[in-house]
């Protein structure tokens, strides 16, 4: 959370921040705590997704141990976005434990989505959350770095959803534009 106070040091003066900063706060980073003591705060308090208990529960535990997973208004635009593009094939760059790949599972069951996640522990723990969560979709998880393996990835994707490392992004942009299909 940002929080701004300076002072000199003969603590003569403190900064004074706009009227609209105070907001900020409110709608910082989006890997916070969505549970419901914490709704009614952000966007979220007027667009809450439509989340099956098993994939909340993924979610909170996630919160707890600060894993970055896409908080609600976050997860609520993705399935908005997924729900209306109708995609038949989704790239999914950044798996973290599954939970966003899950949720397009469920908005757009006969999607085939291909997601990458480098770190061994969250690739191992999403395979459990899509058998959890989406049994019967249609995901195929792929340990790797994903620079690595969008060079190798064939085919068409619809809909290519990038929650990676931010800084590669513009190195993968080219490769990217390429996989991505005219709709």
């Amino acid at each position: 959370r940002l929080r701004m106070a300076t002072e000199s040091t003969e603590g003569l003066y403190r900064c004074q921040l706009p009227a609209w900063f105070k907001y900020m706060d409110e709608f910082s980073y989006a890997h916070r705590d969505t549970s419901p003591e914490s709704s009614g705060k952000g966007l979220a308090r007027f667009n809450k997704p439509n989340i099956p208990p098993e994939l909340q529960a993924v979610r909170e535990r996630a919160f707890e141990r600060e894993i970055p997973v896409a908080g609600d208004d976050t997860l609520c635009f993705l399935m908005t976005q997924v729900a209306a593009v109708k995609p038949k094939r989704i790239l999914e760059l950044g798996t973290a434990v599954g939970t966003t790949a899950a949720a397009m599972a469920l908005v757009c069951p006969d999607a085939e989505i291909v997601t990458v996640e480098k770190d061994e522990r969250f690739y191992k723990e999403a395979i459990k959350t899509f058998q959890l969560c989406c049994p019967n979709a249609k995901i195929k998880p792929i340990f790797g770095d994903a620079g690595e393996v969008i060079e190798v990835l064939s085919g068409a994707f619809d809909f290519i959803f990038m929650d990676s490392a931010k800084v590669q992004y513009i190195k993968y942009l080219p490769r990217l534009k390429q996989l991505l299909s005219a709709l």
